[in-house]
């Protein structure tokens, strides 16, 4: 049912979009074809639990679909040999980091190797037709390189390709418990860097793909913990899975239920610290779930994918705890190029308190230069300076061949609750000198936006959403930034800049400014009351305005072209839209607590919004909207 639903989503959006074409309001590309199927969840977003959580068995060995089925524990229990149940007896290769031995050990569960190098290098790949695996116990101070690819083939669950015969680097259930690491306290397997317990001297990755000429597909990295690696270190990070060549293409990189630890904690941020790192090349298939990366620095995934054709990747289940250097930052992710990018059901958290964030900070998602249909669903975003920045011109030194476009931002709630010396923003929509290098579609849809102002009024928002979309070529701006369906509540009393504050916030840096905007049925409250509190605040005039059913703060003001509008009134009659928008309080089930459902007692919000068919057909928690249940904000009663 979720799977259809989310279909529905983009379809939903795809025939708006086709609504506008017709009537000449934007150019766009179309959306991804082959995995725009979303993960089955239950009956609502909520169902689709946020973050890592350690588990007994995530794995899907005999490829039914089913993680942690009957029989996909039988992997790496030092007795079964053919534990995908097809015919063939895998090459399974076992370590011991205390009792095993690379002179006289032969690799079995009774005699193991003692280093995973070794392991790795005593692999024969897939010419047999039998995968790899490696069953790691103990803890290992290396850094690894697979020689091998798996063997080609493909399954599809949840409407993502994963790798049918992997090679696979796990962790080795040696009690045969069908219980893995981490989860099993008792089964060790970690990667650490920490060699002789200086951090200065740590190992820089632990395991690089980059320094090898084997360029590996089919992988399965599984049930392990890497720790410890890339301090005062170039060129660091936990794992870089690929070559840097552009051909041939390497794919269908399967990681799960691997927890990182203190990987480039406190170090500099630059395009070398990354926790995975997909830097260069075509990448296809790639999918991180259920995985932990507790306090690292500078990136956790940054790519420059070079090709159009990279693309189809899946992060579901991450939970990401930053710890970044004081006075630089850290950020999540930063992907450049490429398509078809699933960030769904994290937990991001910028964790400034800890690290000292200051005047950079910490960034969530980047949807960087030249990249295409992304789908951010069902993710929480804690503290982060900035939780999204559509990046989409990097200057004359970087790629300028296409926009950035497609980008689905849905049912995530930001949360921000840290005073930042500079200014918070929830979203961020960047400028593009060129057409061709400018942000256009971006959907705005069924999102909490909250902050903790009450306890700090200067803890809050900036700019929930600050447009600066535009480009200095055309006026033909192309694509429609659409923002439906949210709540925004509270807001940050002052801007550090000593410049306004706007929930909406948008004026052009360019020539030529976004001119087509949607916003309907959004929900903004809360606010504090100083004469410079927006609650929309257009620096210009857009050539196509599409507002209504919205309900509107009694504290916020309006600036429509560079004109202030002090009464809803004023901005009806200056924008010429939002007839039936209204003002008032609406009333939360715990809004204190960032629990921003409508009260069952609320008469504000409820009935106030208008017909949403063609831009969002669902709420926060995957409700359906229905034409005669109109309802501002993100969450339908």
């Amino acid at each position: 049912m979720m799977k259809k639903m989310w279909i529905g989503v983009l379809w939903s959006l795809r025939t708006w979009t086709t609504m506008l074409l017709s009537v000449g309001l934007l150019h766009v590309g179309g959306y991804g074809s082959e995995n725009v199927g979303l993960p089955a969840a239950g009956s609502n977003v909520l169902d689709s639990k946020r973050g890592y959580t350690a588990r007994a068995c995530g794995f899907d060995i005999d490829r039914d679909g089913q993680i942690g089925g009957s029989g996909d524990a039988d992997v790496g229990d030092g007795v079964t040999t053919d534990p995908d149940g097809d015919g063939t007896d895998e090459d399974i290769l076992y370590v011991d980091a205390a009792d095993g031995n690379d002179a006289s050990g032969d690799g079995s569960a009774r005699r193991p190797y003692k280093t995973i190098q070794k392991a790795l290098d005593e692999c024969d790949g897939p010419g047999d037709g039998a995968e790899d695996i490696v069953c790691i116990h103990g803890t290992f101070r290396e850094t690894v390189t697979f020689r091998h690819s798996g063997v080609a083939g493909h399954y599809i669950r949840d409407g993502f390709q994963f790798p049918d015969n992997p090679t696979m680097l796990i962790g080795w259930d040696k009690d045969d418990d069908g219980q893995y690491p981490p989860y099993d306290p008792d089964d060790e397997a970690v990667l650490d860097g920490n060699v002789d317990g200086n951090t200065a001297n740590c190992l820089y990755r632990a395991i690089d793909q980059s320094r090898s000429e084997d360029k590996i597909s089919y992988l399965e990295i599984a049930h392990l913990t890497i720790r410890n690696y890339g301090y005062k270190k170039d060129e660091c990070g936990a794992m870089r899975l690929f070559q840097d060549p552009h051909d041939p293409v390497q794919s269908h990189v399967y990681v799960h239920d691997v927890e990182m630890h203190n990987i480039n904690r406190g170090h500099d941020c630059s395009s070398s610290t990354i926790v995975v790192d997909f830097w260069g090349g075509v990448r296809r298939h790639v999918a991180l779930i259920n995985c932990l990366a507790d306090e690292f620095g500078a990136y956790f995934c940054r790519a420059g994918m070079k090709r159009f054709d990279s693309q189809y990747f899946r992060f579901q289940n991450l939970t990401l705890k930053f710890y970044g250097k004081v006075d630089d930052t850290s950020t999540g992710w930063k992907l450049w190029s490429g398509g078809n990018v699933e960030i769904i059901d994290n937990v991001i958290d910028a964790n400034p308190r800890a690290w000292g964030g200051d005047k950079l900070g910490g960034k969530g998602v980047v949807p960087g230069i030249m990249t295409q249909d992304w789908v951010i669903r069902n993710n929480e975003f804690h503290d982060c300076m900035h939780a999204i920045v559509v990046h989409a011109d990097a200057g004359p030194r970087y790629g300028r061949h296409r926009p950035v476009d497609n980008i689905l931002i849905d049912g995530n709630v930001f949360r921000q609750s840290y005073v930042w010396n500079k200014n918070s923003i929830g979203i961020m929509i960047e400028k593009g000198e060129l057409l061709s290098a400018c942000v256009a579609n971006v959907a705005i849809t069924n999102n909490f936006f909250w902050s903790d102002s009450d306890k700090d009024p200067n803890a809050g928002w900036v700019y929930a959403i600050h447009s600066q979309s535009s480009n200095d070529e055309d006026a033909n701006h192309p694509g429609v930034i659409t923002i439906a369906g949210n709540t925004f509540y509270g807001h940050r009393k002052q801007n550090p800049g000593s410049g306004v504050n706007g929930v909406i916030h948008a004026f052009s840096r360019f020539k030529y400014p976004q001119n087509n905007w949607i916003f309907k049925n959004n929900l903004i409250t809360h606010l504090h009351s100083p004469s410079d509190n927006y609650s929309v605040y257009m620096g210009f005039a857009p050539d196509n305005w599409i507002a209504d059913g919205n309900v509107y703060d009694s504290n916020g003001r309006f600036r429509w072209d560079g004109k202030n509008c002090d009464t809803l009134a004023d901005w009806q009659r200056a924008t010429g839209q939002d007839a039936n928008s209204t003002v008032g309080q609406p009333r939360f089930v715990d809004a204190a607590n960032c629990d921003l459902h409508l009260d069952a007692n609320d008469t504000v919000a409820r009935g106030a919004g208008v017909d949403l068919s063609g831009i969002t057909d669902h709420d926060y928690d995957g409700d359906q909207r229905h034409a005669n249940t109109k309802t501002a904000g993100a969450d339908v009663p």
